[in-house]
């Protein structure tokens, strides 16, 4: 039987996915982190790291940018991730699927996908009245780096967005896939936030 210890292993500091990780299954905790062994690629990771970065040259850009200049990026991002995955798994017919669709099949549709989520995002965001926080030190409120202590585990990561709304600041987690984070998401994020205000 393997034990792992999530405080006692040799890095200096977990994400939220990773004590998520851990908590669902030490086993896959240390096969992931410490053996690294292979992973199956997914077009779903490509998709989700396009929109991201495409939201985030938008926000950095005041704005300015135009749809065709954030589909541009998204196409860029898109497909730097495939490859770069591909480099190790070039067989698409090892990669994930959904549903029915076939790894294959399916990075053409989230290719397709992932651009109808950036307009909706963007959609959204035009028609809200929310705007994106600015520190006292003019950093935005945009990929935002936190480290925070939680029962003696250090946790480090990214929050996509803080906006400030009439009921004052929030995390805006953005999600191309997932369901929206749990509990414990949601309670470092609030530590987080805590410590920039």
């Amino acid at each position: 039987m393997t034990t792992v210890n999530l405080e006692q292993s040799n890095h200096t500091h977990r994400s939220v996915s990773q004590h998520n990780t851990f908590m669902r299954c030490a086993y896959k905790y240390k096969l992931e982190r410490i053996d690294k062994v292979w992973k199956r690629p997914a077009s779903w990771l490509s998709q989700g790291l396009a929109v991201h970065k495409a939201m985030e040259e938008w926000e950095l850009s005041n704005r300015e940018l135009t749809f065709d200049d954030l589909l541009k990026i998204y196409e860029e991002e898109f497909t730097r991730s495939i490859e770069e995955q591909s480099e190790e798994t070039p067989n698409f017919d090892y990669w994930f699927g959904s549903g029915p669709y076939s790894g294959p099949v399916d990075i053409e549709r989230r290719w397709g996908i992932g651009k109808e989520q950036l307009k909706s995002l963007v959609d959204y965001s035009l028609k809200s009245s929310d705007k994106i926080w600015v520190a006292p030190d003019g950093t935005k409120g945009i990929e935002l780096e936190f480290e925070v202590e939680l029962g003696g585990v250090q946790v480090k990561g990214f929050i996509d967005q803080v906006v400030e709304t009439n009921m004052g600041l929030l995390v805006r987690d953005i999600k191309t896939g997932s369901m929206p984070g749990d509990a414990f998401q949601l309670a470092t994020y609030s530590e987080a936030e805590a410590s920039w205000v």
